[in-house]
């Protein structure tokens, strides 16, 4: 249920199915949200009541380790790197009216350059809504 040193469990479903496929496993399972089993992403392979596949478990803290249910695991920043997703909590805000993701990827060319109220530019946290401008980094 851990990670060798120097690496970390996927945090996100999205992370999750990239990094299925890095590995060379093709059976996407689902997410689910249980005690159960390992928490983030795993993979079972005969593992008994496992059905064989890559998981997404999103249960907060560690989950349980199971016999042969493995993490999938990458280098530090991996996903933040190599996933585009947008911050849901990045806002931007003009004249009292308060913008996020969606209203800069509705203009990339002029939007993707904002500063947010956390001073996080917008390409760097609407990485999904900013995909294919020019200062975005190369993410799936």
């Amino acid at each position: 249920n851990v990670c060798p040193t120097g690496y970390e469990k996927i945090q996100s479903e999205q992370g999750c199915k990239e990094a299925m496929k890095l590995v060379g496993k093709s059976d996407w399972e689902g997410s689910e949200d249980t005690n159960d089993w390992p928490s983030k992403c795993y993979f079972c392979d005969n593992v008994p009541g496992c059905l064989d596949g890559v998981w997404f478990n999103k249960v907060e803290g560690t989950g349980t380790a199971k016999s042969g249910a493995q993490p999938i695991c990458a280098l530090p920043m991996w996903e933040e790197n190599t996933i585009c997703e947008d911050d849901a909590e990045w806002t931007f805000t003009k004249e009292g009216q308060v913008k996020d993701c969606d209203w800069v990827g509705k203009w990339k060319k002029k939007r993707c350059g904002k500063t947010g109220d956390d001073n996080k530019a917008a390409f760097e946290a609407c990485r999904l809504s900013c995909k294919g401008f020019e200062s975005t980094s190369t993410c799936v």
